[in-house]
């Protein structure tokens, strides 16, 4: 049994006669004179206060029959009832205030049959069913202003089928298939205002075909294709405004191919090329007057070879060499008249030699 916080009496009755202990939590548990293994009779215990805590029956030293839990105001907290030590039929849980919170059945020990769990105003929260200690069948959970909040269906205490969750509106939230405890089919989120968000399918757990997203206007803010979890093929990506702000192409779960990006206005911002994930090959930046502002290239994730800088008249502005990601060689600056400004050289990253600066 568990052991007692506070000081209390227990009163056994054995062979039809009463018998009472006073006893402290932990005497209770520890005393070998009090060891219930050939118990058998009823039993109360109380509170520090007098007050009774509990009560039921004993067989063999085992819980047997009726039994009751009480809070400290008195109120109801527990009922069910004990076969062979085992909870064996209905049990149910009250508040303080009385009111009845959760509500069950128990077979050998094992939760089946019907399951609901209320708020302590009384308003239904869940409402399911066990089948051998497992969810089976409708699962409903509702929002504390009676709204329902998800319903699903469980099969041997794996979800398996449809699956809804809603805002506390009403507004359908999400919208998605289940199989075995896993995501199969076609995926839906939606915005509060009822707008789609998201609509993806997956196989098997994973997702599987094209993944699309939206804005709350309804417009699209993203397109991407996957094939067995992983992104695969060409995507897209929008500003609010409608106007494209990133394209390129996805293999294996990684960037791979040209890549573009474009400013709100639909001018083109930059381009690249990946390999497996990582920048390969050359890019360009440009202002936002369409003017190339740089260009260069990568080698595995870092800037390698030569470099180039422009003004937005199209002036040249820099000009210089880069090795594994550092600047390496000549290394030019240039006003945007054309003149030069300064000029050195650097090794690994580091400037060496002498340098040369024009007066402005």
């Amino acid at each position: 049994m568990r052991a007692f916080q506070s000081s209390l009496f227990l009163i056994f009755a054995a062979a039809g006669t009463v018998v009472s202990y006073a006893c402290s939590g932990s005497d209770f548990e520890a005393d070998p004179s009090l060891d219930l293994s050939q118990t058998d009779g009823p039993y109360e215990l109380y509170y520090d206060d007098g007050q009774l805590e509990e009560k039921g029956a004993y067989k063999g030293g085992e819980r047997d029959g009726p039994y009751e839990s009480y809070h400290r105001n008195g109120q109801l907290r527990i009922k069910t009832t004990y076969k062979d030590g085992e909870r064996d039929g209905p049990y149910q849980v009250y508040n303080e205030a009385g009111r009845l919170t959760e509500e069950m059945i128990y077979k050998e020990g094992v939760a089946d049959g019907p399951f609901q769990r209320f708020y302590d105003d009384g308003q239904l929260w869940i409402s399911t069913t066990y089948k051998n200690g497992e969810f089976d069948g409708l699962y409903e959970r509702y929002w504390d202003n009676g709204q329902l909040e998800g319903k699903e269906t469980y099969k041997g205490g794996e979800l398996d089928g449809p699956s809804e969750h809603y805002y506390r509106t009403g507004q359908l939230w999400v919208k998605l298939p289940y199989q075995d405890g896993r995501f199969d089919g076609l995926y839906e989120r939606y915005y509060e205002n009822g707008q789609l968000e998201v609509r993806e399918t997956y196989k098997e757990g994973q997702l599987h075909g094209p993944s699309d997203h939206y804005y709350s206007t309804g417009l699209l803010w993203m397109k991407i294709p996957s094939e067995d979890g992983k992104f695969e093929g060409p995507f897209e990506r929008y500003y609010e405004n409608g106007q494209l702000f990133e394209k390129g192409t996805y293999r294996a779960g990684e960037r791979d191919g040209p890549y573009e990006r474009y400013r709100d206005n639909g001018q083109l911002e930059g381009k690249e090329t990946y390999k497996a994930g990582i920048a390969d090959g050359p890019y360009e930046r440009y202002h936002e007057n369409g003017q190339l502002w740089v260009k260069g290239t990568y080698k595995g994730g870092e800037r390698d070879g030569p470099y180039e800088s422009y003004h937005e008249n199209g002036q040249l502005w820099v000009k210089g060499t880069y090795k594994e990601g550092a600047r390496d060689g000549a290394y030019e600056v240039y006003r945007e008249n054309g003149q030069l400004e300064e000029s050195g050289i650097y090794r690994a990253g580091q400037r060496v030699g002498s340098e040369m600066r024009l007066p402005m």
